[in-house]
């Protein structure tokens, strides 16, 4: 489809209603209806919520809405979320250059009380045609994740682009370890000189570590404790 100009569509969700517990097998969803009925999903020990996408586009380009994209559920461990459509830039007689921005956006909880949010792997599949496209910088592809702790500060940035063509996964250690995170994804696709760009499947999935419980904590500070009297009490003891 052709459009003239910059068109902007935006989606938000201000509370969740609903719960999907997701099986060994992945499910997919419609992120619209994710974010216009206020809709988690569960994902093994991971619970994903609050969606939000906002579309912005100029020339021709797809897609023109938030429910052409599916979510599909990863459930092998680390676990995580893939975005999928026809993300795309063309660029035409009408259109010689065509952009797409796509924002995509939830937050992550970790429902394990013994885990936090570790690190963010980042992957896509990116690219352009004809082949010479990428070589020449007539199309551009890119997907930039930002991981963000609830007070709004920045804890990780993975990034993934084409050109070059080896650049589809990037992970990322989180700067603090987290129990919720705000993940915002930012697809650009630019196309240029009758080239097109395209993007298939965003995947983010997480990794966490085990955080020691607060009596394992106790525990081992009144060993050292002891351990500590110990010593001072032989130490007297010699003199």
């Amino acid at each position: 489809m052709i459009h003239k100009g910059t068109l902007a569509l935006a989606f938000t969700a201000a509370t969740v209603v609903t719960t999907f517990a997701a099986p060994a097998q992945a499910l997919v969803f419609k992120l619209g209806d994710l974010i216009s009925n206020g809709q988690s999903i569960t994902v093994g020990d991971k619970e994903f919520s609050n969606f939000a996408c906002i579309i912005s586009q100029t020339g021709t380009t797809t897609p023109n809405s938030c429910n052409s994209i599916n979510v599909q559920t990863k459930d092998d461990d680390p676990f995580g979320l893939l975005f999928q459509t026809g993300f795309s830039a063309r660029s035409t007689s009408t259109n010689p250059s065509s952009s797409l921005d796509v924002f995509l956006a939830y937050d992550i909880t970790v429902l394990d009380p013994n885990k936090r949010l570790d690190s963010a792997l980042l992957k896509f599949d990116g690219s352009g045609s004809p082949p010479s496209a990428l070589a020449n910088d007539d199309v551009l592809a890119k997907v930039t994740q930002t991981i963000k702790a609830m007070d709004n500060t920045t804890v990780g940035i993975a990034e993934v682009f084409a050109p070059p063509a080896n650049n589809k996964t990037d992970q990322v250690s989180l700067d603090q370890k987290l129990t919720k995170a705000r993940v915002e994804n930012q697809i650009n696709i630019e196309a240029k000189n009758g080239a097109r760009g395209f993007i298939s499947v965003v995947e983010n999935r997480y990794e966490q570590t085990e955080v020691p419980e607060p009596g394992t904590i106790g525990g081992l500070l009144a060993i050292g404790s002891l351990g500590v009297g110990s010593i001072l009490k032989q130490l007297k003891q010699k003199k």
